[in-house]
């Protein structure tokens, strides 16, 4: 859109091993022209869960942002960016990734963490925020209902698919190539599922036990995600057939690859943006029925399971087989809604 932005992040990514790791590179610029700042913790322990970043304040401050976008609200340092905000004039939004689905479960959670430390700091920061964005429609929930948000300045900011991937995806006619590597016919229907894949995750079994019980020829499963050392021999010898394949681990453009080549994407657990990336490209979907997560449904695009069983999955699979030009044309029709060219333009209006 033509801004300058700096990105200000920990020290830290997942690895392809699906654990954290510390990045020594602490300033830099990307392919797309942000700036990156990455700052350390201060005791520097990836698995620390409340960090503490002493050189926020000097950083924001060299910056000089005229917007600040904040990602998330349960962090230690939101104390920090309302002291600069107390002084300067900066437009501040915020947005919140926490509802009952991922957070607050346990005593200590809900009343200790969100209902206390949080939602202390939420009180605090709120004259300085213009809006307050849930990124799904039980997260708008959540930043009303558990730190007692007035709803005028709560909205749903959904997550989505970065469009210039997309159009690479799609110009580098990745999945013609897709298809020749992995002998895939016209008539072949392609599913994709994956994340991270542990012993908790059992859906993902359920998934090639599905397919294979199923036993249709023109039927084919790729699984891809980092698998636990704990499952990964059961999920190696359940893969080991002609209709189902393991493709390890993939970086962001591979999964859009994987994702853009499949006739249906499957996610049996929890939500990740997958949901709202493979909304993006506009591949129909199986999503695990979540309470405020209809905001992924336009028209048919999609269908949902409620506990992810092999019998739920076979129905909703052969359901998808069965009515899947309507559901390609609802989900290329839902695609525009979720890519973050529009997305973008909406979270700084």
């Amino acid at each position: 859109m033509g801004h300058q932005v700096t990105l200000i992040v920990p020290n830290l990514r997942w690895n392809c091993e699906g654990k954290k790791e510390i990045i020594q590179e602490e300033k830099y610029t990307n392919q797309d022209g942000v700036r990156i700042i990455r700052l350390k913790e201060k005791k520097n322990i990836p698995e620390r869960k409340l960090k503490w970043f002493p050189d926020l304040y000097p950083v924001i401050a060299e910056s000089k942002p005229d917007i600040l976008f904040i990602h998330g609200c349960q962090f230690l340092n939101i104390h920090t960016i309302i002291s600069y905000l107390k002084k300067n004039n900066t437009t501040a939004y915020l947005d919140n990734h926490a509802d009952y689905n991922n957070s607050a479960k346990s005593f200590l959670s809900k009343k200790i963490l969100h209902g206390v430390l949080w939602k202390f700091g939420v009180k605090r920061i709120s004259p300085y925020i213009r809006k307050f964005y849930g990124v799904t429609p039980s997260r708008v929930d959540f930043l009303i209902d558990e730190y007692k948000l007035q709803k005028r300045k709560v909205e749903l900011l959904v997550m989505g698919a970065d469009d210039e991937t997309i159009e690479e995806v799609i110009r580098e006619d990745s999945k013609n190539e897709l298809s020749k590597k992995y002998g895939i016919s016209t008539n072949d229907f392609v599913i994709v599922a994956g994340g991270k894949i542990d012993r908790n995750r059992k859906e993902y079994l359920n998934i090639i036990q599905a397919v294979k019980e199923l036993n249709r020829p023109n039927l084919k499963l790729f699984l891809f995600g980092s698998i636990s050392e704990e499952v990964k021999d059961v999920y190696l010898s359940a893969l080991n057939s002609s209709d189902c394949a393991y493709v390890k681990w993939l970086n962001k453009k591979q999964i859009y690859e994987f994702i853009y080549f499949a006739d249906l994407a499957i996610f049996p657990c929890l939500h990740s943006v997958m949901w709202e990336e493979t909304a993006g490209i506009g591949t129909p979907a199986i999503y695990r029925e979540l309470s405020g997560f209809d905001h992924l449904d336009y028209k048919g695009n999609c269908y949902f399971i409620e506990n992810g069983n092999v019998a739920e999955i076979q129905k909703a699979i052969e359901y998808c087989m069965n009515n899947s030009k309507q559901m390609k044309k609802a989900a290329l029709g839902a695609a525009h809604h979720f890519l973050y060219s529009e997305i973008a333009k909406r979270a700084i209006q």
